[in-house]
């Protein structure tokens, strides 16, 4: 099995690689190109950085009989601007899914199942607030899901699979977004030490649950 997309899915491979040899997520980045110099930002314009895509067309250690399991990257469902600090009328909302036929594409070329795994919203981090990006993206994620499963024309992994609290431990998130690491995560993100008391690999909890998908119930 090799887990792609955004940084969470990275985290969830690389517990995979753990168990299950290797994996190919990639950090921070989406599955659709953006032309160079183009900025991700929120509707507001805001957060804007720079993005990167998924080499997807790498089909470097994936054999025939192995599958992938895909994230539908956040990356993706940013809005775009041609400046880092744009102007209301140079953002652009549009969902941009190229980049999701062209991966299933190159897959199916290479004879191997992909699962499409819907994009989550924004969690309640430990301390109850929620993601500064929540507002402005959440109302955006079910529709940027929609809008991929209509290009894919299958039905994608519902959000849950990767948002559900394991019922032993409570808070699977640690600031809204990126999986509990056994504390090492809130170190890297500067939170205060509490932040990561009590922690647990939460990211091994959701490999366990895709580690559950069949290929043959739900490969697009």
């Amino acid at each position: 099995m090799h887990v792609v997309g955004d940084s969470t899915a990275y985290q969830v491979g690389d517990v995979v690689e753990q168990f299950d040899g290797s994996h190919n997520a990639h950090l921070g980045c989406g599955f659709t190109d953006v032309p160079a110099g183009t900025y991700r930002v929120l509707p507001n314009g805001a957060g804007a950085y720079e993005p990167c895509t998924i080499p997807f067309g790498d089909m470097t250690g994936i054999d025939n009989d192995d599958y992938v399991v895909a994230f539908v990257s956040i990356h993706d469902a940013f809005c775009e601007a041609p400046v880092q600090n744009p102007t209301p009328a140079q953002v652009d909302c549009s969902f941009q899914t190229d980049g999701y036929v062209a991966a299933q594409a190159a897959w199916d070329a290479a004879g191997v199942d992909v699962i499409w795994v819907q994009l989550p919203p924004y969690q309640p981090g430990p301390t109850g607030d929620p993601h500064p990006y929540a507002a402005e993206m959440n109302s955006r994620i079910p529709w940027f899901n929609l809008a991929v499963q209509i290009e894919l024309g299958c039905d994608l992994v519902p959000s849950n699979l990767r948002t559900d609290p394991h019922p032993d431990h409570g808070q699977l998130f640690l600031e809204g977004l990126h999986y509990y690491d056994d504390g090492a995560l809130a170190e890297a993100l500067g939170l205060p030490p509490e932040a990561s008391q009590g922690s647990f690999n939460a990211a091994a909890v959701v490999a366990a649950r895709v580690a559950d998908l069949d290929p043959a119930d739900h490969a697009c």
